[in-house]
């Protein structure tokens, strides 16, 4: 995972990602999911919602399989997409942040997930999110902005957000642009460790005297 600090380093540089050449997707509408193939990730879900939406959108799976990797892929034989889904496995480093910004959304709609640094990576890459609305991933996209929230485990409202995105591709950047300055604001460095010093600098004592 690469830091909130190195990524916005990156794409102010005009970073571009060189995916769809590399996967031959020209300008079609590009979902991406960045993750681990994880039953909790429910990419199963976006693989259903992902068939209901037709057209000529593109989806990419990007990741090392922790257990659902051949469970997917009969699922994408079944729901007949082969055409429009295309595995990539793991992708690290630059070729990760060049996904994320070649994406025009970027799906992270995981159940249980504590935090998320993935769709913090895409806003700062200038690319909108779908997040799961049940733990502190949806807070945080809530809070900061960027993208939408679904259920976890729903099909049709991950693919009723997914066409909204889709269809309005400039308004959602411009969100994700206004929502990177707020990651920046809340998760970069020096806030981080801002806060870590408040958080030691009040515990230190309570500490001091448990041992006395």
């Amino acid at each position: 995972m690469a830091c909130p600090d190195r990524v916005g380093r990156w794409s102010q540089k005009g970073g571009a990602g060189n995916l769809r050449a590399r996967l031959a997707l020209g300008d079609r509408p590009l979902v991406l999911y960045l993750g681990t193939l994880s039953p909790r990730k429910e990419v199963e879900t976006l693989v259903e919602a992902f068939a209901a939406l037709g057209g000529d959108a593109r989806l990419v799976i990007a990741g090392n399989d922790f257990g659902t990797g051949r469970k997917l892929h009969r699922q994408v034989r079944r729901v007949g997409r082969q055409d429009g889904i295309v595995f990539t496995g793991l992708l690290r480093g630059r070729e990760r942040l060049e996904a994320l910004a070649d994406a025009d959304v970027a799906v992270y709609a995981s159940r249980d997930e504590a935090f998320g640094l993935v769709p913090l990576e895409a806003l700062l890459c200038g690319t909108p999110v779908v997040v799961g609305d049940d733990a502190g991933c949806g807070e945080v996209i809530g809070a900061v902005g960027g993208g939408l929230l679904v259920p976890p485990g729903d099909a049709g409202a991950l693919a009723a957000a997914l066409r909204q995105v889709l269809a309005a591709p400039g308004a959602f950047r411009q969100a994700a642009a206004q929502a990177a300055g707020r990651v920046r604001a809340r998760f970069g460095q020096a806030p981080v460790c801002a806060r870590l010093a408040e958080i030691y600098a009040e515990v230190a004592p309570r500490a001091r005297l448990q041992l006395a």
